[in-house]
């Protein structure tokens, strides 16, 4: 029976103490075993392999849903160069640096409004994603220093974008290969997403909802990864107070799922090539960098024994069953086939029949040993039936022996009448 990884509680799991271990081997799993996790779905898996056929297990699938965040302010810090970028109806305010070219930073959450106490993920990326119809949504308006070739520098305006998420998570049953636990197929298919940016929205969440976005914090704000964001975070910024001058390992790892690929060293950051990255894309990869997480917490956690195993469950599997074997022992199988081989070609040389023209033009005059030729051959050769007649027990023994002579049974060519023993002479036997 193998485990229901599926069946796991988020409050059971000890998140929170762990935040920078899950981050490092979420940072990893393209390096690792990845069995049960397929993208942003996490599924049930089969101990046994032996089988062949398709099964059906329990899935869950983690969806991630982005929003704008509407009337943000920006002011700058001219004594650290940071800038404070607030926003009323969202709850939020934070200090944030400008970003490099293929920049995903996350900063924390922001509260809701008094009806609900669902909080929502708050980003910053650089460049700005656009939706399937070209918006970027919320923008903020940000400096950052370009490396000239004579060796100056220029400030240069970009839009940075903000953005809230949230997360949920949907039931599914996947079709597995029992051979492979390969997931064939989920059931219900996973919603695509809407790829539009909306405002802001605070809507009732399910219980797991709930759950999973009072994670969001403690699961994405991780330890600093030791790639800064800016070089100036070196100089007059003090990086062991303010951990949000270098990129966390998770955000690493969106940047990675995104092909986002900083070069900091770039003199002109806007000579870095960015994919094409839509809103559904960012979404997407939301959610599997939080199924990532899941399911490296439950399996970490699980194997510890910092948390109760899961329920096992059953699955009915095809196997074959073997009844016998037919060995094949090759020395043996060798030496009779070159035997065989062997016999035919004696057989082949002794029973041919010869092309000369003297054996095609003597054809035999007897070609059977029926009763009537026995007797033809006696009345054509009286010293044959005195030999026969002096036998005086006519075993087959003794009837052999005196058979045993020389007789002729070829026929002359066409030009001659009269047989020749010597000439055309066979020994036969009666």
């Amino acid at each position: 029976m193998p485990p229901n990884q599926t069946a796991f509680s988020f409050s059971a799991i000890p998140f929170s103490e762990n935040t920078t271990t899950l981050a490092s081997v979420a940072g990893k799993l393209s390096e690792l075993s990845t069995t049960g996790l397929r993208g942003a779905t996490i599924y049930d898996t089969l101990t046994d392999k032996g089988g062949f056929g398709n099964t059906t297990v329990n899935a869950t699938t983690f969806l991630s849903t982005c929003y704008s965040i509407p009337d943000i302010t920006v002011n700058i810090d001219p004594a650290t160069e940071t800038y404070n970028v607030s926003s009323v109806p969202a709850n939020m305010q934070f200090d944030v640096l400008p970003l490099p070219q293929n920049g995903v930073n996350v900063v924390g959450t922001i509260g809701s409004d008094t009806s609900y106490t669902i909080s929502r993920l708050a980003f910053f990326v650089m460049p700005a994603i656009p939706d399937s119809r070209g918006d970027t949504g919320s923008t903020v308006a940000v400096q950052r220093t370009i490396a000239l070739p004579d060796g100056g520098s220029v400030d240069q305006t970009v839009a940075m974008q903000a953005i809230a998420c949230s997360f949920s998570a949907m039931n599914q049953t996947g079709t597995l290969d029992v051979s492979t636990n390969d997931l064939l197929l989920l059931d219900p298919a996973s919603p695509k997403s809407l790829d539009q940016w909306q405002p802001l929205q605070w809507i009732p969440d399910d219980p797991i909802a709930q759950q999973m976005n009072s994670l969001v914090s403690v699961l994405f704000d991780g330890e600093p990864s030791g790639v800064n964001i800016t070089s100036r975070c070196n100089s007059n910024i003090d990086v062991l107070t303010w951990n949000a001058c270098a990129f966390s390992d998770i955000d690493i790892r969106i940047m990675d799922t995104l092909g986002f690929y900083t070069n900091l060293s770039a003199g002109n950051q806007t000579s870095v090539p960015t994919p094409h990255v839509t809103l559904a894309d960012f979404e997407a990869a939301l959610g599997s960098v939080f199924g990532a997480i899941i399911w490296a917490g439950a399996r970490l956690f699980e194997d510890a024994g910092t948390t109760s195993p899961p329920p096992p469950f059953e699955k009915a599997i095809t196997k074959l069953s073997l009844e016998s074997r037919l060995n094949i022992n090759i020395l043996p199988v060798a030496v009779g086939l070159g035997a065989s081989t062997t016999l035919f070609i004696l057989a082949v040389l002794l029973t041919r029949a010869h092309n000369t023209p003297e054996a095609l033009a003597a054809k035999p005059a007897v070609t059977s040993a029926g009763i009537l030729q026995v007797v033809w051959l006696a009345s054509r050769h009286p010293d044959a039936c005195d030999r026969i007649a002096e036998v005086g027990e006519p075993s087959h023994d003794e009837l052999r022996r005196a058979g045993m002579f020389t007789v002729a049974l070829g026929r002359l060519p066409a030009d001659e009448t009269s047989w020749t023993i010597e000439k055309y002479s066979t020994v036969g036997s009666l």
